[in-house]
């Protein structure tokens, strides 16, 4: 790639332009009523956290006679953590084409909050969960793939749609496709009424308007 069009990327880093340009937007509240997290940003040279990763999978490893609630509470605080700083790849349209490039990215830019299902819940729904670090893209592709099939939507997130905050979509073209689609759906849906129609298509904004406003 050209120099010059990967510095033309690279100024471009937002959260839209790595994530998409859509989103389902939720209060604070509701995130909390679901038992979501904030995710803790941590430096590589944060000494504490270090020790304590240390210390914490050697005794993981290391004993066998852990309890299962010890080793499920600190499997689950692994689940919250975020390095502050990294490396991101990310497929980008180039000359009618998509490139895979490596962008540095400031993760504390985006204020996860962040849904674990406990063991529990896994157990359910008959559910493995997965722990994984790994650098290839492509295998957390597939293992992406693999979680967004319908035999791991039971561990999801249930939601009404009163309970959308705002519906985000890129431009005025698509706030018009997502109003005609939601208007079919709410169609064939005879516990909703039109009121109900109406008020979710209030809540679809446009991230031109964002921008520009917020």
């Amino acid at each position: 790639m050209k120099k010059e069009i990967k510095q033309k990327i690279e100024a471009k880093n937002t959260h839209p332009k790595l994530y998409g340009e859509y989103a389902i937007s939720f209060s604070k509240e509701w995130g909390k009523k679901h038992e979501l997290e904030p995710i803790r940003y941590v430096q590589e040279t944060e000494s504490c956290v270090n020790a304590t990763l240390s210390k914490g999978i050697s005794a993981l490893v290391k004993y066998d006679n852990l309890s299962d609630d010890v080793s499920e509470d600190y499997i689950n605080r692994l689940c919250y953590l975020k390095p502050l700083h990294g490396k991101m790849e990310h497929n980008i349209p180039v000359e009618d084409d998509f490139q895979r490039i490596t962008v540095w990215k400031n993760f504390n830019d985006e204020r996860e909050w962040r849904y674990v299902p406990s063991a529990s819940t896994a157990q359910k729904f008959s559910i493995n969960r997965l722990y994984v670090n790994v650098p290839d893209q492509k295998i957390i592709d597939r293992l992406n793939d693999v979680i967004s099939r319908p035999g791991y939507k039971n561990a999801g997130l249930p939601f009404d749609f009163s309970e959308i905050q705002y519906l985000i979509v890129p431009n005025n073209n698509t706030r018009i496709a997502l109003i005609k689609e939601l208007e079919d759906i709410f169609a064939n849906i005879e516990s909703y009424t039109a009121i109900d129609r109406d008020l979710l298509i209030s809540k679809i904004i446009t991230l031109s308007e964002i921008e520009k406003d917020w």
